[in-house]
């Protein structure tokens, strides 16, 4: 996987993102034992953009996925709304070519 991109009104925004990699037995009673792969905090600028945000994600840590858990730690929403609930909206995934990265690729990752 090469990014993750998240579009939503401020009304229902996700505020901080946490991404498990190849940990099936994340579950909600766990998720704060556990060390996510990484933690995205989407601004409410980047999200009222029609077209959302691309986050690139760690290349070394998502090469190889074969379980992918999001935990929604908290979200925008405001205490005072009624409702708790919100529905989550459409995170779609991008992924590169099947390509292997080289080490090239890490060093400029990394600013090497």
């Amino acid at each position: 996987m090469h990014a993750i991109r998240i579009v939503s009104p401020a009304s229902n925004a996700p505020k901080t993102i946490q991404l498990f990699v190849n940990q099936p037995s994340a579950a909600f009673e766990n998720v704060g034992t556990l060390r996510p792969a990484q933690e995205i905090r989407p601004t409410l600028d980047e999200l009222e953009v029609n077209s959302g945000h691309f986050y690139t994600l760690d290349l070394i840590k998502f090469l190889k996925v074969n379980t992918l858990t999001l935990y929604i730690k908290d979200s925008f929403v405001r205490r005072s709304h009624s409702s708790y609930l919100r529905p989550l909206p459409p995170i779609p995934f991008v992924q590169k070519d099947a390509e292997m990265p080289t080490i090239i690729d890490y060093l400029q990752l990394v600013g090497k």
